[in-house]
């Protein structure tokens, strides 16, 4: 691990940069600027003896909920004394200071080359950077066949959305409850838990996704609904048969930050 001191100074000087993370979020929707306190927002966890003691505090700290007296974002450093083992840089961000390119852009300052340089550009920022300049250099005509294109879409969504409580939202599998007992009224639990990805290479990610010409979100989806399948299999679900179609929906989370 580096050391906490040089983790402190090269987070603060990317999160400085960004209004949000130095801001207190008010119920208006308006942020607040504000001073960061790094004894709030840097915490030296105390070292465990191996990997499963890291994974078990981490489970413990994303219990806690994040203060909104403090900009919402908390980093946590796990030290792992068995060699073997890695240790652990916890990194909680509310989704409401940081999301979709916002976060992108973050993640981008905070980027760094295998001799350890900051890296100067990535393939999403030059892809953010030609979405950017597309836009800009629109003629009026593509612009107004680009609005009438979005209204048919709204047209169709609200058809869509209107439907729904006349169809099924999703097929009956053994990966969630039984509709009748989901009817009666469904509450999320209260913990959180963390779900650990095996280690991987991430070219052999950029592999499948060139293979596939798509992109790498899709190869995580691809890989994601491929692990639910194989949960179901397991538990012998009669929905997953060969050929047979599955329906199932994906809560994608949506801000409206305020343009002022």
């Amino acid at each position: 691990l580096p050391a906490m001191e040089a983790i402190t100074t090269e987070l603060c000087s990317v999160f400085s940069s960004q209004v949000r993370f130095r801001s207190l979020a008010t119920k208006d929707g308006t942020w607040e600027p504000t001073t960061l306190d790094l004894n709030y927002h840097f915490v030296q966890e105390e070292a465990v003896a191996g990997q499963a003691d890291a994974q078990r505090l981490v489970e413990d700290i994303i219990q806690q909920d994040l203060d909104h007296n403090f900009p919402l974002w908390r980093v946590h450093v796990v030290p792992v004394q068995d060699s073997r083992g890695l240790s652990i840089i916890v990194l909680r961000i509310h989704h409401c200071i940081g999301d979709g390119f916002a976060i992108a852009s973050i993640f981008h300052s905070l980027a760094r080359s295998e001799d350890g340089e900051p890296v100067k550009e990535t393939a999403l920022m030059r892809k953010l950077a030609c979405e950017r300049q597309r836009e800009q250099q629109t003629c009026s005509l593509a612009t107004a066949c680009s609005g009438v294109a979005r209204g048919a879409n709204r047209v169709r969504s609200l058809v869509s959305n209107s439907s729904v409580p006349f169809r099924p939202f999703e097929t009956e599998t053994k990966f969630t409850k039984p509709r009748a007992e989901r009817g009666k009224g469904f509450r999320f639990g209260t913990r959180r838990h963390v779900v650990y990805v095996p280690a991987h290479s991430l070219q052999y990610v950029k592999n499948c996704k060139n293979a596939a010409r798509m992109s790498v979100n899709d190869v995580v989806f691809s890989a994601t609904s491929g692990a639910l399948r194989r949960y179901c299999e397991s538990r012998g679900d009669p929905a997953f048969v060969e050929g047979g179609f599955v329906r199932a929906r994906a809560l994608i989370p949506v801000a409206n930050p305020d343009r002022g």
